[in-house]
């Protein structure tokens, strides 16, 4: 009688002959890692900034006894340089005013995640046709307003405002944020690396460590 083995991978109940196994296995393995490239490149969202870039501060970095919770993304020290939207999705959030962001449009996605656009310069398409309203009705500049689901939908690359200087910033930029559906901040570098290649190797120059508790 011929001797079987009984496999359970996701999705699938495999019983083969023993001397399939080693064919089988590496196939499926094949198989299983394109699967994940396929959708850790899927993941990948559309850069904000399609002008010449870079990025001039880092996610993590402490200022003012602060982390920096996303990354800055050089507009050439101009203001007027297109923002675009990094995936599908809708508009969450507008924030207006004259600290923090300055001007700021948060963005939700299919995918859960919110990214995040600051110091903008001024909003374009129906979001600034959204803001302007919002702003003559009520006679005030600063709001902090919350849009319902899909009621402006956005499309991946599309133009959603100028990159500026507004609110608490040192010169014209793009400050770009992920966060997670519970508003957990994410490293965007997972989400744009490709676009903008880190080549440089960190280099560590001390490390400190903090006790737990007194003992």
């Amino acid at each position: 009688m011929e001797k079987r083995s009984v496999f359970l991978f996701p999705f699938l109940c495999l019983s083969l002959p023993r001397k399939r196994l080693p064919f089988v296995m590496k196939n499926y393995f094949i198989v299983f890692v394109l699967l994940g490239m396929f959708i850790f490149a899927k993941a990948q969202y559309f850069l904000p900034i399609q002008s010449e870039t870079g990025v001039t501060g880092g996610f993590g970095d402490v200022r003012s006894g602060v982390y920096h919770f996303g990354l800055d993304l050089r507009t050439q020290n101009k203001i007027g340089i297109p923002v675009y939207a990094a995936e599908n999705g809708y508009v969450y959030r507008i924030k207006i005013n004259p600290h923090g962001y300055g001007r700021a449009v948060y963005l939700k996605h299919p995918d859960g995640n919110i990214s995040v656009y600051g110091h903008l310069d001024c909003f374009n398409g129906p979001i600034a046709q959204y803001v302007r309203q919002i702003q003559m009705t009520t006679q005030q500049y600063s709001h902090d307003l919350y849009l319902k689901e899909n009621e402006i939908e956005v499309q991946r690359g599309q133009w959603i405002g100028n990159g500026g200087n507004a609110g608490f910033s040192t010169g014209p930029h793009l400050h770009f944020e992920v966060r997670s559906v519970e508003d957990t901040i994410l490293n965007p570098w997972k989400f744009i690396y490709q676009a903008i290649p880190d080549t440089i190797a960190p280099v560590i120059n001390a490390v400190g460590f903090q006790p737990l508790n007194a003992n």
